[in-house]
C-alpha cells in the first residue's frame, strides 16, 4: 500500500542481539515461516503515529496483532521493545527505532 505506516524498527544491534540469543544465524532467520508475521508486527497500516499520539494504556492494531503502549519510567515501549528513537519522518509515514524485536 501507499501508506500511511507506522514503523516500529529495532536497531541493526537488537537484531543481532535476538538472533545471538536463539542461535541463529541471518540466513535461518530469512528462511523462518513466521518471517511474515514478524515483519507485519512492526508495521501500523493506515496511521502516521508520532510519539505523541503513542498513549501509554492504550493498544495499537499492527498488522499481525496488536501492541500494548506503555510508560516504563521516562521510557515508552511497544510490546517488549523500548522506543530509543522516535518521529523519524518520512514521505509515506513515520519510524520509531526500538531496542528489541517484537515477536507474536
Amino acid at each position: 500500500g501507499e501508506g500511511p505506516f507506522t514503523i516500529f524498527a529495532p536497531t541493526d544491534e537488537a537484531l543481532q542481539t535476538w538472533l545471538a540469543e536463539r542461535n541463529m544465524s541471518n540466513e535461518t532467520f530469512l528462511a523462518r515461516p513466521d518471517l511474515a508475521e514478524i515483519l507485519k508486527l512492526h508495521v501500523v497500516m493506515g496511521k502516521k503515529l508520532m510519539s505523541s499520539d503513542l498513549v501509554a494504556g492504550e493498544s495499537l492494531e499492527s498488522m499481525h496483532g496488536d501492541l500494548d503502549i506503555e510508560m516504563v519510567g521516562d521510557v515508552l515501549k511497544v510490546g517488549n521493545a523500548s522506543i530509543v528513537k522516535s518521529d523519524l519522518v518520512g514521505s509515506n509515514g513515520v519510524i520509531h527505532v526500538i531496542d528489541s524485536l517484537l515477536e507474536p
